[in-house]
Order: C-alpha cells, then structure tokens, then sequence
C-alpha cells in the first residue's frame, strides 16, 4: 500500500518549497519566479475564459514582474519591484480595463 500524500517527507516537516524558491520569495525578485512557481488551475480556467489570459499578459507587458491567479481564480495578482511601477501599472490596467476593479496592495 502508497503512503497517503499527507504522510510525505516534505510535508512532515513543514517545507515543500525547494531553497532556491525560499531564497527568491525572500529576496523579492519576483521575475525569478516565472516557470518556478504556478497556479495549476490557469490552463484550465484561461481556456473557458480566454480573457483571463489577456489581463495576465497585461499584468506583465504593463511592469509586472510576475502574474497569477490566486488558489481557485477568484482574483489575479502582479508582483511589482516598487511602488512607482505598481502606480504605472495600476493606471494603465484601468485604462485598459475600465469595467474591473483593481486594489494595490504593499508588504
């Protein structure tokens, strides 16, 4: 019998991100993290909503340096290298998308 995924080495001891991920989350270089680190669900949720896919390319063609949905789609987020980009990109994302709503948010 399979150990069930709950059981598994990496989940035992609270760590299931590899050091260089760690090391780029706490740097901040969030453009490393293109191809590193993914939602599963946006395959699916861009093909029944392809104008998903047009705000992610948005996010990142306006200056963000990485763009995701969130766990279960709900909300799309773009991380940013500072607060005057996060400006620049926050306007033209309104103006490019007048009809949604757009929150900044700083950490």
């Amino acid at each position: 019998m399979k150990k069930p995924l709950q059981e598994s080495a990496s989940q035992k001891n609270g760590n299931t991100l590899s050091k260089n991920l760690i090391s780029i989350l706490k740097n901040g270089d969030w453009s490393s993290l293109q191809g590193r680190l993914w939602n599963d669900f946006e395959p699916v949720a861009f093909q029944l909503h392809p104008e998903l896919g047009v705000l992610k390319d948005k996010f990142l063609e306006f200056g963000s340096s990485y763009c995701s949905l969130t766990g279960s789609g709900s909300s799309m987020y773009g991380l940013v290298q500072g607060l005057e980009i996060q400006e620049e990109l926050l306007q033209r994302l309104r103006q490019e998308f007048s009809n949604l709503t757009f929150v900044r948010f700083n950490f």
